[in-house]
């Protein structure tokens, strides 16, 4: 199986998103990088209109020394536990049809004039108020940030619900269901591929217009033959199945809303690219298009091997990474255990007659002396300071006591070093 130390990496800037109102958006630095992550990428234009960067060059690429492809978006954990909100409202509505399937299709019969007033309030009060609320702070990209497939089913989804002959408020509530599906896909990428290697891969648009619960019938054992047992999901997908089958079946609205969907949405951008393939061939828990867990292997391999033998220099590059990241996360550990990392800071001092003399001081990086990085570069650096000031603070660092003092320039570095 393949191995990486990391899942998530750098968190996203908030410039890609869809306004200010982003929470907990660090520096586009901060993060954590393992021995395979090299960058993530937020591309205006494509000059090459490289297939997994999509025709606009737009979308969150995160790119790997020795993979072959980038993967899009960019599921930093803020975002991956807010989507957890709208994945248990849906799943809760899916357990809740399945169990209770003749309460629901009696609901569905019922006339639109005493059931719509229900429907309006239990999107609102659920999904708008608690649901938006929970991922709003965290989800909303700018629509160019969403990949390929999220944008086009956004692009269709926002387009049909636009056109639906009802009031305002029922299209507003409408769209905020497609928000939270889009979102959930958008930042889970498990979803996402089982999303795009069913929908985008088997789903027979003419079969389905034509008898939409056949081609759900059809599609239901397919998804679930190709799950391989991990936790409920053979179950899942069953009961979203059976749901959306009684939607069809009871529900003229929600037989018409998803029909015009699907006669407007592309099915070609929706699908699996090279990329996307490439990052589910080993996937444990899923056999992309049906391939088996040995043919998926042979081929990941295949393609890892051609991309590392025709990247040398780059691959020498990912083992450099990889050797500082585990440089740095050892001194982190030190750090955290021991409260500071001891080093050597040397300096060159100039005396008398044009000589110069290399000083050093025998300190260490400290928890406890937050201003540490920048009083070492002013020794190390001079920052216009005299030989004497220079060799007046060596002195000191060398010989006093370091409690953090308020005063001058050797009272600056006392309260910023210590000394072993």
């Amino acid at each position: 199986m393949e191995s990486r130390d990391f899942i998530t990496v750098a968190r996203p800037p908030a410039s890609i998103f869809e306004n200010d109102t982003v929470q907990l958006q660090a520096s586009e630095g901060e993060g954590v990088q393992g021995e395979l992550f090299d960058r993530m990428e937020y591309p205006g234009a494509c000059p090459n209109a490289c297939a997994h960067c999509s025709a606009e060059g737009y979308g969150i690429l995160a790119h790997f020394y020795d993979h072959a492809y980038p993967t899009k978006g960019q599921p930093y954990p803020q975002a991956v536990d807010a989507i957890q909100a709208p994945k248990k409202m849906f799943m809760g509505l899916a357990k809740f049809i399945k169990h209770h399937f003749l309460f629901s299709a009696f609901v569905l019969l019922l006339p639109n004039f005493l059931t719509k007033g229900i429907f309006k309030s239990l999107i609102r009060f659920f999904f708008y108020d608690y649901v938006m609320g929970a991922i709003k702070p965290y989800c909303f990209l700018a629509e160019n940030r969403y990949c390929r497939s999220v944008r086009e089913l956004r692009r269709a989804g926002f387009k049909v619900t636009s056109s639906l002959k009802t009031d305002d408020d029922t299209k507003d509530l409408l769209r905020c269901l497609l928000i939270a599906l889009s979102n959930i896909l958008e930042w889970d990428n498990a979803h996402r591929y089982r999303w795009q290697d069913i929908f985008g891969g088997e789903f027979n648009k003419e079969a389905f217009l034509k008898n939409p619960s056949k081609e759900i019938s059809r599609l239901i054992p397919v998804q679930v033959g190709r799950e391989r047992g991990w936790y409920d999901d053979k179950s899942r997908w069953g009961m979203i199945g059976f749901s959306l089958k009684l939607a069809l079946m009871f529900s003229p609205f929600a037989k018409n809303l998803i029909k015009e969907f699907i006669k407007e949405v592309n099915l070609d951008e929706i699908k699996m690219d090279e990329g996307d393939e490439y990052h589910n061939l080993l996937r444990p828990d899923y056999d992309i298009h049906g391939w088996p867990q040995e043919l998926r292997q042979k081929k990941f391999l295949a393609i890892r091997d051609k991309h590392i033998k025709e990247n040398p220099d780059r691959i020498a590059e990912g083992n450099r990474a990889r050797s500082r990241a585990e440089s740095a996360a050892q001194a982190n550990i030190y750090m955290q255990r021991e409260k500071g990392v001891p080093f050597l800071l040397f300096f060159i001092c100039p005396v008398k007659d044009g000589l110069s003399q290399v000083k050093m001081v025998e300190t260490k990086f400290s928890l406890d002396n937050p201003k540490l990085k920048e009083t070492c570069l002013e020794i190390i650096q001079g920052r216009g300071k005299t030989a004497q000031e220079l060799e007046k603070e060596a002195e000191y660092l060398t010989k006093q006591d370091l409690t953090p003092l308020v005063g001058g320039t050797a009272d600056k570095v006392e309260s910023a070093l210590g000394v072993v």
